[in-house]
């Protein structure tokens, strides 16, 4: 089949919805479909290109705001007959409702949806996202044959709920993988006095619902106590505020802004960790890449008891989780995990059993190409 995938970011543009997409994209080629991806070009230049078995199309911004923007560049490709599925991943706003308006002057394709999350952002985008929310995601929901999400979890406390009747029967529950072979647990991994903590997520405005102030904020409470050291794998416009707030908990001695981390070196973060802490405050997190990353490496995790991150960490099992934005709670799980080394070094044995069992992108895929060859044959 040939299938164009539409998505507002993607690889080298870091960001869980892009990293998602290349994943699903490269291994949809690997199994010899012809697959395309439509992005925004963003700071290169507009482009299409093979990139290794992918052909990408990076687009001309037209009308930019925020991170995203409104592409007609999008035009020519959406009406190309010999693309068999068109799978959106929502939310792109300027892309969706330009394709409202197609839809409305008649075209017609196979489309199915990724629905990643809501948005949760402030500002200009905030008020386009309330018109989309009512307007234009709605037909885009009611077109489309299927709906990916990452859980049913998080679909049925998501703006979802506000289509549910039209969209229940097409939801498709498609859990995101991790590649295990990348990401395990090291062999050569080195013991240490304290508790090597670990937080990985962008330092933009774009992602300040990672939480990473919270953390700043519990950890602050525990600068009496040395054992335990804090690794911040990111960068941004936030990562000098941040970096104020650690000194000012007095805890700037043991948090460490490495900042961006490539791909090549990501499982190494992981593998040399102790316990990874996810501690995201709303809705825009869904699911949690990185929680289940660092899961495959064998390490426990403390995240926030969202819907959709609910179901990548088993409380008590593979990981602790705790209220959205509550410090002290956030506190108490870490004190639970720098003082019972034992029992999180089975959390972590238990995380990686359970990543193989339910989180593998072979799994994942073999689900969208189900659907993509069901809806093609009809």
């Amino acid at each position: 089949m040939k299938i164009l995938h539409v998505v507002s970011t993607y690889p080298p543009y870091r960001g869980g919805m892009g990293n998602v997409v290349s994943e699903e994209a490269t291994r949809l080629a690997k199994l010899r479909h012809d697959v395309h991806v439509a992005t925004l070009a963003y700071k290169e230049k507009p482009s299409t290109k093979v990139e290794g078995k992918v052909t990408v199309h990076r687009l001309k911004q037209h009308i930019w705001w925020d991170k995203t923007a409104l592409s007609f560049g999008i035009n020519k490709l959406l009406k190309d007959d010999s693309f068999d599925i068109v799978h959106l991943h929502l939310p792109f706003f300027g892309i969706q409702e330009l394709m409202v308006v197609l839809m409305k002057l008649g075209w017609k394709k196979n489309l199915v949806v990724t629905y990643h999350m809501d948005y949760m952002s402030k500002g200009v985008s905030k008020k386009i996202g309330k018109v989309s929310r009512k307007y234009f995601v709605p037909a885009i929901l009611t077109r489309a044959q299927k709906v990916f999400v990452s859980s049913m979890d998080y679909a049925r406390e998501s703006w979802l709920k506000d289509n549910w009747k039209d969209v229940e029967k097409k939801l498709i529950s498609a859990p995101f993988g991790v590649d295990t072979k990348r990401f395990k647990p090291r062999k050569d991994r080195k013991e240490s006095t304290v508790t090597r903590l670990l937080f990985v997520g962008g330092l933009d405005s774009n992602h300040y619902f990672k939480g990473l102030d919270v953390l700043l904020k519990a950890l602050g409470q525990l600068r009496s106590r040395k054992d335990w050291t804090l690794t911040v794998a990111g960068s941004g416009d936030l990562k000098e505020s941040y970096e104020d707030q650690a000194r000012e908990a007095g805890i700037a001695q043991r948090v460490d802004f490495i900042g961006r981390v490539s791909n090549d070196a990501l499982p190494l973060a992981y593998g040399f960790s102790d316990v990874f802490v996810f501690p995201s405050i709303d809705r825009s997190e869904a699911f949690g890449l990185v929680a289940l990353e660092a899961q495959s490496c064998g390490v426990p995790v403390i995240a926030s008891d969202l819907s959709g991150v609910r179901t990548v960490v088993s409380d008590k099992a593979s990981g602790i989780l705790v209220s959205p934005k509550d410090v002290d709670e956030l506190k108490e799980a870490l004190v639970w995990m720098i003082g019972h080394k034992r029992e999180r070094e089975e959390m972590g044995k238990t995380a990686r059993i359970r990543v193989e069992k339910m989180f593998t992108w072979d799994k994942h895929v073999a689900i969208l190409e189900k659907v993509y060859e069901d809806i093609d044959s009809k």
